[in-house]
Order: C-alpha cells, then structure tokens, then sequence
C-alpha cells in the first residue's frame, strides 16, 4: 500500500505552524528559513512536520536525516529502501511515502497557455491541444509530468516533451473537480507482476500543539490525461494505482 497524504494550509493552526518550526532538524530549519516568501516558509514546515509525522505512523520510528540527489529527488541514506515525496503550492501540500520510488507533485491551477503547452507536450499529448484549450486549464497535465520526472530523479532539468503522462498505471491524478484549486498526481515505480495497488488517501489537519491528525479525503476525483474527470473516490471506488 502507498500512503498520499494532502494538506490545506487554511486547515492547518498558526500556533501549531510555530510549534513544528521549533522542532524541524536544524539543517531543514535552515534551509526553509532562506525562502524569500513567508507563505513558502510556513508551507516548507508543514509539509516537513506532516511528513515526519506520516513516517512514523508508518514506520514506528522518527524520520532519519535526509537530503536531496543532484535531481533533487530526497532520500533518506539510512534507509535507503524507503520511497518519499514532498510537494507544495500556495494552498496545499502533499506528502506520499511507500518502499518504492515515487513521486508527487500538487498544484493549483494553470491557465492554458499556447506556448506553455508547446514546451511541455509530447508528440501523442500535442493532440489533445484542443481538449486543453477548451478547459483553459493546463494543472492536470502540469503535475503529471511533475510527479513523473520527480519519480525518476531527472527533476526540473527534464525536457518535459519527452516525459509522456498518457494513460498508464504509474500515474493516479486527484483533485476537486473541474474549477477546483487542486491537482496531485502521485507517480511510482510499479513492482514486476504488479497489477493494481490501493493508495491509502488521507487529509491532514496540525492543531494548536502542532500534532497532525489525520483522515480519509472523500469528495476527490480521479482525473484522466487529458484533464478529464471521473469518478468520486470512496470507500466503493478507492484510489488504486493499476
């Protein structure tokens, strides 16, 4: 099982902001601080603490030190068999943790541009300029090359026309719907044999001691490539990868 865990930062307690700053390693710590932006600072400690905070509900243990690989794809050397992820934006962060390779990214929206898209399409994805256009929103498509490229480790120095997010098993997509402020793709390295895995999909809220807790996320959809929207995921249509 993959554990996806979303967070809102509107959600999410001031006073318990100030109390996960006070207990970031000082390493972290120094680096959130050197973001220009406030926003960025408090999302960079909440997505810090509610990973740290996945991890050991997971693992029984507290998060080792980490750092990042020339990509930037983070990685824990002590334990070295243990996948993780860490996204944010301005409204909403995203931590995914399981024993593979993986990736996600979240994002709001993206506001279709010709030549934005032109920069990131692959030849198949070209076609579907069309379909984008007339949804004016390119964040579907954004956050899936986004969680691929982290997956693989190529980060942001990818030429993103190669990285094809067509229909595949690899990629799960969920947000709000169409006009929604959310889009999180989660990407992974599928095992051999492998035909579907269920990803457990959580939402996580921090109080006034900075404790997370968390619950499940109904009322999100699966999206398809092409920024499509199906299903409700629930307790009757899961999120599964496959």
């Amino acid at each position: 099982m993959i554990d996806l865990v979303l967070c809102r930062y509107r959600e999410c307690s001031p006073a318990g902001v100030r109390r996960l700053a006070e207990r970031l390693p000082r390493e972290r710590a120094e680096r959130i601080s050197r973001l220009h932006r406030e926003q960025d600072r408090r999302a960079g400690i909440l997505v810090h603490g509610l990973m740290a905070h996945l991890w050991r509900e997971r693992e029984g243990a507290p998060m080792p030190a980490w750092s990042r690989r020339p990509g930037g794809k983070p990685w824990a050397p002590n334990a070295p068999d243990q996948g993780f992820s860490l996204s944010h934006d301005a409204e909403h962060g995203a931590c995914a943790l399981a024993r593979r390779e993986l990736g996600v990214d979240v994002q709001g929206p993206v506001g279709f541009d010709a030549a934005l898209f032109s920069r990131i399409a692959t030849r198949r994805e070209a076609d579907l300029l069309p379909r984008f256009r007339m949804t004016g929103d390119l964040s579907v498509l954004w956050t899936r090359k986004e969680a691929r490229v982290k997956c693989s480790g190529a980060g942001l120095r990818a030429d993103l026309r190669t990285v094809d997010t067509g229909p595949c098993p690899e990629l799960l997509t969920v947000g709000d719907g169409p006009g929604g402020r959310l889009r999180c793709t989660l990407a992974v390295e599928r095992e051999p044999g492998l035909r579907a895995e269920l990803v457990r999909l959580r939402w996580g809220t921090c109080d006034d001691d900075g404790t997370w807790w968390l619950r499940d996320a109904p009322g999100l959809r699966r999206a398809a490539s092409d920024g499509s929207w199906g299903e409700t995921i629930s307790a009757a249509s899961p999120a599964v990868l496959g």
